[in-house]
């Protein structure tokens, strides 16, 4: 290699170069405070850029935040208002069959006496009677044929009580039906309590028409309380347990449904 040329090329050269450094250095002063500034300018502009695109994504995570939330919040909202709205109507009907069943299967009860009434006083108070039409029909003649008192007595408390039978069963299928529709917004633990005083409603029931079955029935009538006594202390134990669940839930702190 001929390294003359290459001495000779750099001296012809070296001097561009080199009076382009001196002009870049004399320059100095005037050049750096705008390469400063541009640089300052783009490192400004990149910044926002960035800053306005991390905002951007943070607000779009919270806006999908706050719309989850607000379904949540919405959904539980819903399912309170369901669920209480199930546990007033289910309570409501279940104290007025739990009392009538009650009041209709105890042992001990009262009935009018229709031996102490003049026979116009006592066809009067039959046509005042809601039983059907046939059954006062029954009633008036045996009234008018001459039957004996007690099968008069038997015949109206055997009328009067399957009424009130009647009546109790309609007021459970109610609830049964119901229970059956609007439990599932109920908590485990108070549906069950629904369906156990449920069951015992009917078991007296199921007593309370057997005994009216053999009511007029001369020798060993059914006459067995057992489910009724047993319905009796629901009074004081699983009614009073039903009630005070639904009172805790209702005026406790709103929660979801479940816990």
């Amino acid at each position: 290699m001929d390294w003359s040329l290459v001495w000779l090329w750099l001296q012809r050269f070296g001097g561009i170069v080199g009076a382009a450094v001196i002009a870049a250095a004399a320059s100095y002063p005037f050049w750096l405070p705008h390469i400063s500034k541009f640089i300052a300018g783009w490192m400004d502009r990149r910044f926002k850029k960035q800053m306005q695109d991390a905002d951007h994504a943070f607000q779009e995570k919270v806006r999908h935040v706050q719309s989850a939330i607000d379904r949540e919040l919405d959904r539980a909202r819903k399912l309170q208002d369901r669920e209480f709205e199930a546990l007033s109507k289910a309570w409501e009907i279940l104290h007025e069959t739990f009392w009538r069943t009650r009041e209709a299967t105890n042992r001990a009860y009262q009935v009018v006496d229709l031996a102490a009434m003049q026979e116009d006083q006592l066809v009067e108070f039959v046509a005042s009677l809601d039983f059907p039409v046939w059954r006062k029909k029954q009633l008036l003649e045996m009234i008018h044929g001459g039957d004996e008192d007690e099968a008069i007595q038997k015949y109206y408390v055997k009328g009067w009580r399957t009424k009130q039978y009647s009546e109790c069963k309609k007021w459970r299928f109610k609830l049964v039906q119901y229970i059956d529709r609007k439990g599932i917004f109920m908590q485990p633990e108070i549906k069950d309590r629904f369906e156990k005083l449920q069951q015992l409603i009917a078991d007296a029931l199921l007593e309370f028409e057997l005994r009216i079955r053999d009511i007029d029935v001369q020798f060993n009538p059914y006459d067995e309380h057992t489910h009724a006594d047993a319905l009796r202390a629901a009074e004081k134990g699983l009614y009073v347990e039903l009630e005070n669940l639904i009172r805790q839930r209702i005026w406790s702190p709103v929660q979801p449904v479940g816990n």
